[in-house]
């Protein structure tokens, strides 16, 4: 059987539909017709797609140029390129028009989405999108039109992945992922890494371009105490930088999509928040993730971050790490 999922774009929508994804494989793995083998089509843009890479089940990758996703008169050629032969099962997890059309030009025998003006006249089986609540519940309402039998959403965690730093049990460290004021690294975390001995740290700057965030970040270094050790993690590789959280004791990151990545590796992370939407949290990632979020009177500062108080949860959480070690 071929099932055909069109995902969203942008990274942090479409790891928020992987706990619907994990369910759609354990539901059709366990309720296939005998002798029948399932075969899971994931359809993405071109961004970001490298992220599907995490999911912990087989399936198959194919990108549609953005150039053929802009209208409905070039998506037909974007489809014809899949070269997906059958597809039995077609479900569009947005309700875009030219994401209906997905199924319509691969000519599925089911097709199934959220009903949105034109879109619900191409789509077999079709529900209401609600315009509220957390993104991956509502994803996961599909489930309703899909199968009566179907597992109620659960937490979910990525594949096994093999460790970017081979001696992370003899030298464990943690990820930070630091915010720029302006055009340069916030000062304040050399107050944060005072506050060490050593201790191992890696760090990143992931909204800086690639080009450049090595050389910000070693001169960066230069400032910090020589109590601690530091590395360097160019944030330019979603899966290697997956790897690396993996196996750190935690990641430290201001607003970025690795923050969710964290927390679906499995990592403890611990969140500085600013423009963070509770509907699109971790809760049903299997790290945990504490939401340190600058619109909380306790964190706040002003018009701007505790950096302290911060600063202090991250330590408490370490020290109790390392002393069980």
């Amino acid at each position: 059987m071929n099932l055909v999922v069109k995902l969203p774009e942008g990274v942090q929508e479409k790891i928020l539909c992987f706990p619907f994804l994990h369910s759609l494989n354990e539901y059709y793995t366990k309720n296939l017709e005998e002798d029948d083998v399932l075969f899971i089509h994931l359809i993405s843009n071109e961004a970001d797609v490298e992220i599907l890479n995490l999911l912990p089940f087989k399936a198959y990758y194919h990108v549609i140029p953005d150039d053929d996703l802009r209208t409905i008169f070039t998506i037909h050629r974007g489809v014809k390129n899949l070269k997906i032969i059958k597809t039995d099962i077609f479900l569009a997890l947005t309700s875009g028009l030219i994401d209906a059309l997905i199924g319509k030009n691969l000519k599925a025998i089911k097709s199934f989405g959220f009903s949105s003006g034109k879109n619900g006249l191409l789509l077999n089986y079709k529900i209401d999108q609600p315009l509220t609540g957390h993104f991956c519940e509502r994803i996961y309402l599909l489930s309703e039109i899909l199968s009566e039998d179907w597992s109620r959403i659960k937490r979910v965690a990525s594949r096994e992945l093999d460790p970017f730093y081979i001696d992370w049990r003899e030298a464990p460290y943690s990820v930070v992922n630091l915010d720029l004021i302006g055009k340069e690294i916030n000062q304040q975390w050399i107050d944060f890494f005072e506050l060490f001995e050593g201790n191992l740290f890696v760090l990143s700057v992931d909204s800086v371009d690639i080009n450049f965030q090595k050389s910000m970040l070693n001169d960066f270094i230069k400032k910090l105490s020589v109590k601690n050790t530091y590395k360097v993690l160019e944030a330019d590789n979603y899966i290697d930088y997956a790897k690396a959280l993996a196996f750190c004791d935690v990641f430290v990151s201001h607003d970025s999509n690795f923050v969710s990545i964290a927390s679906y590796v499995g990592a403890q992370v611990f969140y500085l928040c600013r423009t963070g939407d509770s509907d699109m949290d971790n809760r049903y990632f299997l790290g945990d993730t504490v939401y340190c979020s600058s619109s909380s009177s306790y964190y706040a500062d002003g018009d701007d971050f505790h950096y302290g108080k911060f600063f202090d949860e991250i330590y408490s959480y370490l020290i109790a790490v390392q002393e069980k070690r």
